[in-house]
């Protein structure tokens, strides 16, 4: 750094001139210092005035979740510190823009399409993200993230940056996942204790607890109210995947990277058990109108369902009208463990867990100042405790190096928001997979244990979903409808007569390629074999 030496200052009556000498030779000022220009030796009377605030707006979600006295999305305890703090240090203006979780991503293509959409967004789904970047509606960040975005960065590493690429150059800011484990099987282990009987660890073991569960009645609720096993509407494959991969034969490298689930080897001999069950009733009879999941939660905390897929924590949320909560206020001695127990040929629980990456942040092309939203999101990076566990002392106090909750009800009247504020990060991540796990089973007391032990068998045999490191353009272009076909596919099987499935698979799998399916394949497997199989 070039030092300078002040030598004299002389005051005037009637004026003021400031004379200064360099020792060293005159140097120009930062522009985003407040040092007196220098012009000719001498140094301007004018003050730097305060630059404008820049105005960023960020999009949040709505999830229909504030409590009473938690104020709004736009206005509460953490979006007002926020506002506070990034002013003050950042000078930027933030806005929030609540989004509808549920409708998320149409409501975001609508406002991008228009120019309207938050200087700050983001998705979960990479059919979207790469629909942008493609059609030229979002910023690339390279510059922007290298000369303000230092400690984001840092804090996401190369691994996670990785996919924010599109064709090369940088065109989101990945999210970070503290903890990759998605789903599990959770059963009522006070059904299986009043049964005597172990948790199953195979699928025949599997269907033969489904059938004790329904003609045995342990929770005594009528035989005809027992859904042995809760499923809903099939937006996701969580509710039958797990099982029909322990009918799916081993892949070779190249089927991974290219066929979807639905055609992979074994999956009709697995759709063909639940449609079996389907047809003894032991699965819920109307899940494939039950699109949010609504009907399948009500009929688990009136103690009518002995066992269901979902994400390991998700049953145990806080919320006074969680799932568990909700059923132990109904039904005090129920109790519900995670199982793994869908075996395959080769003795794996094979199951698909998230990518390092969480969501994807993007930066529209009509954002003002790109420089703006990642000085906010390097911000964000520095400050992931105080958005997810509020104030050291007040919210939560550190015991063996984990963040714990002081003041439950305080936290949850103040930080309610919080987790959807600390966008660079899906989950609190302490550098640790156990202590990352342990970390997050603590935010759901008292069942931190079983949501412990739901999240490691989540992780059991895992697998990431195949990334090809290029956008296949097909599947940009039939996502949508190519996801519909899908689940026709499934309900058609599981509805239908078990001895009919394999015709059923084969009529709507011949529209699946025909609308898209063979294309999207063919794509994949070229990308395939010009960037994974060529390394």
């Amino acid at each position: 750094m070039k030092n300078y030496k002040r030598l004299i200052c002389v005051t005037i009556s009637f004026g003021v001139l400031f004379t200064a000498i360099t020792g060293c030779g005159s140097q120009k000022a930062n522009s985003d210092e407040s040092s007196p220009s220098q012009v000719s030796g001498q140094v301007s009377t004018q003050q730097t005035k305060p630059a404008k605030p820049v105005d960023l707006s960020v999009e949040l979600y709505d999830r229909s979740n504030a409590p009473a006295n938690g104020g709004t999305l736009q206005d509460n305890y953490l979006t007002n510190w926020i506002k506070k703090e990034v002013g003050e240090k950042l000078n930027i203006n933030v806005t929030f823009v609540p989004i509808p979780r549920s409708s998320d991503d149409d409501k975001i293509s609508v406002l991008m399409a228009a120019g309207t959409a938050p200087d700050i967004c983001f998705t979960y789904t990479d059919s979207r993200f790469f629909s942008y970047a493609k059609n030229g509606g979002l910023t690339a960040l390279d510059d922007v993230l290298n000369n303000n975005g230092a400690n984001l960065k840092n804090f996401l590493g190369d691994n996670v940056l990785a996919y924010g690429k599109y064709n090369g150059k940088m065109y989101c800011i990945p999210a970070k996942r503290a903890v990759t484990a998605e789903h599990c099987f959770i059963m009522r282990k006070d059904w299986l204790d009043k049964l005597g009987v172990a948790a199953p660890t195979t699928t025949d073991e599997f269907y033969s607890i489904m059938k004790q569960f329904k003609e045995k009645d342990p929770a005594g609720v009528g035989k005809d109210k027992v859904i042995a096993y809760g499923m809903a509407g099939l937006r996701y494959e969580m509710y039958y995947d797990q099982l029909l991969n322990s009918f799916r034969a081993p892949l070779t490298e190249e089927e991974f990277y290219t066929l979807p689930l639905i055609a992979q080897k074994g999956t009709v001999d697995g759709l063909v058990l639940l449609s079996k069950m389907y047809n003894e009733g032991l699965i819920s009879k109307d899940f494939a109108i039950d699109d949010t999941g609504k009907k399948l939660n009500e009929d688990i905390v009136k103690g009518y369902v002995g066992s269901f897929m979902s994400q390991p924590q998700v049953p145990f949320y806080t919320s006074g009208d969680s799932v568990m909560r909700t059923l132990a206020a109904n039904i005090p001695t129920a109790e519900l463990v995670a199982v793994d127990c869908f075996k395959n040929s080769e003795g794996k629980y094979r199951k698909t867990q998230y990518d390092l990456m969480g969501m994807r942040i993007m930066v529209p092309k009509s954002c003002k100042n790109p420089d703006a939203a990642v000085k906010y999101l390097d911000w964000v990076s520095q400050n992931i405790l105080t958005l997810q566990y509020g104030t050291e002392g007040v919210h939560y106090k550190l015991e063996d190096g984990l963040p714990v909750v002081i003041d439950a009800e305080k936290t949850k009247t103040d930080l309610w928001a919080g987790f959807d504020l600390g966008i660079v990060a899906n989950g609190t991540d302490l550098g640790n997979i156990e202590k990352n796990i342990l970390c997050e089973s603590k935010k759901y007391p008292p069942y931190e244990n079983v949501v412990a032990a739901a999240f490691k068998v989540s992780m059991n045999d895992a697998y990431a979903r195949p990334y090809l490191p290029k956008p296949v353009e097909s599947n940009i272009k039939y996502h949508e409808t190519l996801e519909k076909i899908r689940e026709e596919l499934v309900i058609n099987c599981i509805t239908g007569k078990p001895e009919d499935v394999q015709k059923n698979y084969d009529e709507v799998y011949k529209k699946y390629l025909s609308s898209g399916g063979q294309e999207v394949q063919d794509e994949r497997l070229e990308i395939y074999k010009s960037s994974i199989l060529a390394k």
